[in-house]
């Protein structure tokens, strides 16, 4: 799973509940129009699209060829040529980096992971590419410059394969910038909370499973009490 997966996820989500509401529901309407709203206000920082991390979100959706552009039909078509403009931008000055570096070999990192084009999600029921709002002929046609290109290319491959980033090595370089992002190191604070006397220097003897088994006999005593 890569980070690239949230943003086509939430606003897939978000229209598929959206969708539900258009029935003529007696009961449980005010249910829906709450979990829809809980959806906008749990992540407000990504739904609204105007902060860095939906920025960050974005160009690892874009980057990701199971996704490419097509879940801009998702959002409101005022926010797709900024999109658009900000992972040219991000392809540009990493294509611009690659050219610098060309001098120095190094080894290229190789995706492993790849995706048959037969595996679908049925979660994700995306609309067809032209309903983005944006005219993909008129793209083809004025891109001149060598991200534009690339892009233009990558987004109308038809393979969903991580392996296809292999043809397009500043794409790639983007997509493992974006959607390797270090995990918050929230959770593991609040797990190792519970750990209270487990973590004092009389304890460093511990073994991982001894650590381990003594931090969730903690937790679980705290839940029964």
């Amino acid at each position: 799973m890569f980070y690239g997966f949230v943003l086509p996820v939430i606003f897939s989500l978000r229209l598929k509940v959206q969708n539900v509401l258009l029935n003529d529901w007696k009961y449980c309407e005010p249910l829906v129009n709450s979990i829809l709203t809980s959806i906008t206000k749990r992540f407000s920082n990504l739904v609204n699209l105007n902060t860095i991390e939906a920025d960050n979100a974005a160009i690892a959706a874009l980057s990701h060829p199971n996704f490419k552009n097509r879940w801009l039909s998702c959002i409101d078509s005022s926010h797709i040529d900024r999109l658009h403009k900000i992972f040219n931008t991000a392809v540009a000055n990493k294509i611009e980096e690659i050219n610098i570096m060309s001098s120095t070999d190094s080894e290229s990192t190789e995706l492993w992971y790849t995706q048959s084009n037969e595996e679908s999600h049925d979660f994700f029921n995306f609309d067809p590419l032209v309903s983005t709002g944006s005219n993909v002929q008129q793209r083809r046609r004025s891109a001149t410059s060598e991200d534009e290109i690339q892009i233009v290319q990558f987004f109308n491959k038809l393979s969903q394969d991580l392996s296809i980033l292999q043809q397009y090595p500043p794409i790639k370089e983007i997509f493992l910038c974006y959607n390797t992002p270090l995990p918050s190191s929230a959770p593991v604070e609040r797990l190792v909370s519970y750990a209270t006397m487990t973590n004092l220097p009389k304890s460093n003897k511990l073994s991982d499973d001894m650590f381990e088994e003594r931090v969730i006999l903690k937790s679980n005593l705290k839940m029964q009490s």
